[in-house]
């Protein structure tokens, strides 16, 4: 439930990273595993697209995270996992499957 606290305290580090990559594990609402009631998983997907990044759920490389709803939305589809890694990269780098190239 601490990602957008690391990912603020690696922000000069990613800022200074044109070939990043984030791997975060992103609990949804009907997990049961956070029990904070403030806890949004979208806000660190949101921190890293506003600084140039591209995400992804591992699982379904092919649904890229445009916006946090995207997230949202996916949380609350009735097929989908509460727990979900999610792929962030810099725009120099192109992520498909397991494959990354560079751009």
């Amino acid at each position: 439930g601490q990602e957008l606290q690391v990912l603020r305290g690696a922000r000069q580090l990613l800022a200074r990273s044109p070939q990043a990559m984030v791997i975060l594990q992103l609990y949804g609402p009907g997990s049961g595993v956070i029990r904070d009631a403030s806890y949004d998983p979208c806000r660190a997907v949101r921190w890293l697209v506003d600084r140039g990044f591209r995400a992804w759920l591992a699982l379904r490389p092919g649904l890229q995270i445009h916006a946090p709803g995207t997230l949202k939305h996916y949380f609350a589809t009735p097929e989908a996992s509460q727990v979900v890694n999610v792929i962030a990269t810099t725009k120099r780098l192109r992520f498909w499957g397991s494959v990354t190239l560079a751009a």
